[in-house]
């Protein structure tokens, strides 16, 4: 054999040898397993069906190996989403050849908060810092149980005494069959106030105070069932009652405040909401989506005191994607239309309350339908960290996590409104910001931002928040 028929030769065998390795490569890696047993530990309190159903797959099913990454990933994350527990890892330990086991660790939170209340009753802390003073202080008790019974049941009682009086009560129980798809919850509350907004001017909150009587009175009543299909599908309705009087002098002030000038109304609300929510985190996302469409009916002229009658319909969709690197981008864009140009003042709702532009905290605007779009590119700063602190002897509260991350942000935003324009300009016009922010990510779902932004007008801010922007 000449030298270039050996080298031939020796090539095809090492083809042959490279493609057979190759084929073993790729039935190792498609391999096929068993989920024959799935295992808990650290849930001292909450009950293991409750994080068995946060798991995509149950024992016995079969799981690829090129998919088993995905799953364990996913597993955690659905896991976390709970807000039952500061950390959760999920692994596996391969039983032989043809079985593993999943093993779930997980560090649970704090469940019973006996907290005094102290709160001031401004739409954001910015506000207050715009004129602060602790006139609008309220002050009492709330006692929160959460995972209640170790089945992720939440109730909470509520005396809040000061600036805005209340007393409620509240129960909410997740799963209500043995197949942990239908939920239940209820609440009641009875508030007083001395002093209420009912009206806007210049785009800034109108107020009314009389400290020797209260000028309104409020109650409410809601029944709510919850559907959850699979892990993250939620359809949900609920039926809400509400009452409230008002003196008469709001009524003088504001003749359309409740409607036709009276100063009692009562009504039922119905509402149906339709959520798909695939984010990674839900206190601060980096990946996936959440789509929410939601209808309400509120008045049904069924009630002596009901005279209105107002349909509105929201649509929301925030998405959330990884860029490169360390580097994220956030969109979401939220729509509200109310087909009614003439609302009572109690019960419609513009820009500037929970829904913003940020730029803008320090005005509301006034009106029966919006769009909201806000934007988000973030870099991680520091990657999540876990750190210890040797001196907190409970791990519930010694281990913690935080991470860092700077964003670049814009937003728009616009108000259609046929009730008060003449009174407030930002409304049926574009409004638009931009700015720079630091977050600060830490557990119990804590959230600190910071951000220093510019509007439309011309006018500069620094603002805090303590949610995601988006």
């Amino acid at each position: 054999m000449n030298r270039l028929h050996a080298r031939v030769f020796f090539i095809w065998i090492f083809s042959i040898a490279h493609s057979y390795a190759q084929l073993a490569n790729d039935s190792i890696s498609n391999k096929w397993f068993n989920i024959k047993t799935i295992h808990f530990e650290g849930n001292k309190k909450t009950k293991d069906k409750i994080i068995y159903r946060e798991i995509p797959l149950q024992q016995g099913d079969s799981i690829n190996s090129n998919a088993l990454a995905e799953f364990l990933k996913k597993s955690q994350q659905n896991i976390m989403n709970t807000s039952l527990f500061n950390f959760a890892t999920v692994d596996t330990v391969q039983i032989d050849s043809m079985h593993l086991q999943v093993n779930v660790k997980v560090v649970e939170r704090w469940y019973l908060w006996p907290n005094p209340i102290f709160e001031i009753a401004e739409r954001n802390f910015n506000t207050w810092l715009e004129n602060p003073n602790f006139y609008r202080v309220s002050y009492g008790f709330y006692l929160v149980k959460n995972n209640f019974r170790g089945r992720k049941e939440n109730i909470q009682f509520r005396i809040r005494l000061g600036y805005a009086e209340q007393y409620g009560f509240a129960y909410n129980i997740p799963y209500l069959t043995k197949k942990q798809n239908l939920g239940l919850g209820f609440s009641f509350a009875y508030s007083r106030n001395h002093e209420i907004q009912y009206a806007s001017l210049d785009n800034k909150q109108v107020f009314y105070k009389n400290p020797d009587s209260y000028v309104r009175q409020e109650l409410g009543a809601r029944i709510r069932l919850n559907y959850r299909i699979g892990i993250y599908g939620t359809h949900s309705g609920e039926l809400r009652y509400n009452e409230a009087t008002i003196a008469d002098t709001i009524r003088i002030l504001a003749p359309n405040y409740l409607g036709k000038g009276a100063t009692k109304t009562q009504f039922f609300s119905i509402n149906f909401q339709l959520r798909e929510d695939q984010r990674d985190y839900k206190p601060y996302p980096l990946q996936g989506f959440v789509a929410v469409l939601d209808l309400t009916q509120v008045g049904f002229g069924i009630l002596k005191d009901e005279d209105f009658s107002i349909f509105r319909t929201e649509l929301q969709y925030n998405r959330y994607d990884h860029l490169f690197k360390r580097f994220y981008l956030a969109e979401g864009i939220k729509l509200k239309l109310s087909p009614n140009a003439q609302q009572p003042y109690f019960v419609q709702r513009g820009l500037g309350f929970s829904d913003f532009v940020r730029g803008y905290e320090l005005y509301v605007i006034d009106g029966q339908n919006y769009g909201l779009l806000k934007t988000n590119v973030k870099y991680q700063l520091v990657k999540p960290h876990t750190q210890k602190l040797a001196w907190v002897p409970s791990e519930k509260f010694s281990k913690f996590h935080y991470a860092f991350y700077v964003n670049l942000f814009a937003d728009a935003g616009y108000v259609v409104d046929s009730s008060y324009e003449s009174q407030n300009k930002l409304a049926n016009k574009l409004i638009y910001s931009t700015g720079l922010g630091l977050d600060l990510v830490t557990y119990y779902d804590l959230v600190f931002r910071i951000e220093a932004t510019i509007n439309a007008q011309n006018k500069s801010g620094i603002f805090l928040h303590l949610v995601a922007p988006i």
